[in-house]
Formats: C-alpha cells, structure tokens, sequence
C-alpha cells in the first residue's frame, strides 16, 4: 500500500472507481483522512478508505495484464523455440500449454472487470456519471475475488517458470543454459512492474521462480553456485523490498 500513500498521491483523474473529489477535497471526510495518512499523521485507515485503495490496486494491476501476458508468451515461445528438442518437445509443449493457460486466466479477469465496469456505468444516470467523471465504485466483494485470481494466478506462472527451469536445467547446453538464466532474472524483475500495487502478488510470483534459479545453479556445470545463490538471494530481497 505504501505506494499510494505518498503526499503526492496517486493520479486520481486516472482511477474509474470513485469520485477524485473524495480524495482530492480537503473539505471531505475521506479527503482529510487520505492527507493525514499521507503525511503520516493517521495510524489506520478507515474501511472505506481501505475499500478505495483496495479498488485501485487491483485497478492498477488489470491495466498490466494484456502487456504482462503478451511479454510472458513471448519470453515462453523464446525458450520453447532455443530447447527444443526431438527429447523435450512434448515436455516443452506442455509447459508452454500452462504459461498459455496463465495468460488466459489473466484475460478472463480482465474481461470480467471490463463487463461489471460497465455495467455499473450503464446503471447510473447521465447526471450520477458526470458527478463522477466516469467513476463507479464496484462491490469490494467482486474487488477482492479479483484480486484473488490475480495472485492466484500470479503463483500459479511463478511455479510454472520456476519448476520449467528447473527440470530443463539439466539438458541444458552452455548457451542454453545461460539464456536460462537471463530469462528467469528477467521474468523476476519484470513482475514487479506487473505487480507494483499488489505486492503479495509479486513475492508469490518471484519466490518459487527463485527457489527455481537457484536449484539451476545447482545442477549447472562449472556454475558459481554459491556465489550466484547470494547473489540471487540478494536480488530477491531487493525485488520484495521494491514490491513493498
């Protein structure tokens, strides 16, 4: 959450859940509220505004699913394409068949929160959507199953990258190897782009890719397995404490 209460705050004009002038009037309850937290003058947030920010994280997490996914395909289709093999083709496809699979699901709820988005919207009278500039504010109930899919899905994409990595590894060449390496590093700090509102989101995708990358340099030969197991223990502290 911490990336919403700066004292600058968050873009509100952007954010088609609530009335910006909630936040953004001083004379509002809400308004005061969201300052005093933001210059850390308020230990605990209220329910509603809990509710509010609640919305826009997983606002914000939904605009990165079509990109996040379309990056995610193309980073599997790269692997799929530099391991293939008459040995590991089936192994392959069914891998590439999960990270299809994770995709999908990202894009079901993409479209599940366009269509409740708009319904709200088709609800409310000409007079209501001008008061709120095209805002709504959904249930929270239907807020939070989809944040629930989004770290569903979030894990369930890390532990395909991670245990993908994981099995290849050993059938690994040099070359192939070291591309191993680099897209798993990669696919760890792209998602805290992905999920830079939802936190838990990231550490559940980054932890099994880790745990993954690390079993790599395990069975690597020659590979510096110490060395690099800090240096990815590292980088794990440092993508969990960007997350937060």
């Amino acid at each position: 959450m911490a990336v919403f209460l700066t004292p600058a705050g968050p873009d509100l004009r952007s954010i088609p859940y609530f009335n910006p002038r909630d936040l953004s009037n001083p004379k509002s309850n809400l308004g005061q509220e969201y300052m005093l937290k933001a210059e850390g003058r308020l230990p605990k947030l209220s329910k509603k505004l809990k509710d509010v920010l609640e919305r826009e994280q997983v606002e914000d997490n939904l605009r990165y699913a079509l990109a996040a996914s379309v990056a995610g395909l193309f980073n599997a289709s790269v692997a799929v394409v530099a391991f293939w093999s008459a040995e590991l083709g089936t192994a392959l496809l069914i891998w590439f068949a999960a990270i299809l699979l994770g995709a999908g699901l990202r894009m079901v709820n993409l479209r599940s929160h366009k269509k409740l988005t708009d319904a709200a919207l088709s609800s409310m009278s000409k007079d209501e959507n001008a008061e709120h500039v095209g805002a709504v504010a959904l249930p929270i109930e239907s807020v939070r199953a989809q944040r629930r899919l989004i770290e569903f899905v979030a894990l369930f994409n890390g532990l395909c990258w991670g245990v993908g990595a994981a099995l290849i590894a050993p059938f690994a060449s040099p070359v192939q190897y070291v591309l191993l390496i680099i897209l798993c590093s990669g696919m760890m700090g792209a998602s805290v782009t992905t999920y830079t509102s939802l936190a838990r989101g990231a550490i559940l995708f980054i932890t099994p890719l880790t745990l993954g990358s690390i079993y790599v340099l395990a069975v690597g030969v020659n590979a510096p397995t110490i060395a690099g197991s800090i240096l990815l223990g590292c980088y794990f502290l440092l993508l969990t404490k960007a997350s937060y």
